[in-house]
């Protein structure tokens, strides 16, 4: 039977060795715990072998679950898509958002983050997949007009870009798909003089993909549960 934390540690080899290959270091790139359907026993072990860095897609679920948590040094993100009347939760529960996708759902974050007397770090999510089902901004005059925005707000902190690439895609279309997303964000940042550093992209089916075209942060799920047995 294979551990959570066996699996935890073999993807973040795999990451780093990735990294490597692409002439790149391995600090460069961070692993995202991704929990969603998972309950707290099973996300505990995690915590204990030193994963800090985690993402939810649900808020009602992880409403549910993390409290039951220690969350003392842990960094918890929503990447999931966020609907605009449960921004104030949002804002108040989680750590990051890394799913705004609209400048009107930016400004709520805005609004309700300074109710809640905190800073909350943001990534903008971008469609670069054209697919239909996925959020994110699909227009770049609006993603834009986003990233324009976020230079003058107090309370939410505008970091970087995110993205999901089409489902079952080859390598090239993949990659394709996270190339446009770094030119985007390297664009956005000369334009509006804001530093982006984070482009989180890439999951357990193509980090390797991301990568190679400059992830900051893959999102790690599937690969993390596999073969582990309650």
């Amino acid at each position: 039977m294979i551990s959570t934390a066996e699996n935890w540690k073999r993807i973040n080899e795999a990451v780093a060795l990735e990294a490597e290959r692409c002439g790149r270091k391995p600090q460069e790139v961070k692993v995202m715990a991704v929990t969603k359907l998972h309950t707290a026993e099973e996300i505990r072990p995690l915590i204990e072998c030193g994963c800090r860095l985690f993402g939810e897609n649900r808020l009602a679920e992880s409403l549910e679950k993390w409290p039951l948590l220690n969350r003392e040094g842990v960094s918890l993100h929503l990447i999931g898509h966020l609907q605009s009347n449960k921004a104030k939760a949002a804002a108040g529960f989680f750590d990051a958002v890394d799913s705004v996708d609209s400048l009107s759902t930016l400004l709520k974050v805005e609004k309700h983050a300074a109710a809640a007397g905190k800073r909350l770090p943001v990534l903008l999510e971008v469609n670069c997949s054209g697919e239909a089902a996925k959020h994110g901004f699909r227009s770049e005059t609006e993603f834009f007009r986003a990233v324009e925005a976020a230079a003058g707000l107090e309370f939410v902190s505008v970091c970087g870009v995110m993205t999901m690439a089409a489902l079952g895609a080859d390598e090239k279309t993949v990659r394709a798909s996270f190339a446009r997303l770094r030119r985007l964000r390297d664009k956005a940042e000369t334009e509006s003089g804001l530093k982006l550093p984070e482009l989180s992209m890439g999951m357990s089916g193509d980090f390797r993909q991301a990568v190679a075209e400059g992830s900051t942060t893959v999102r790690i799920g599937t690969a993390l549960f596999e073969g582990v047995s309650g």
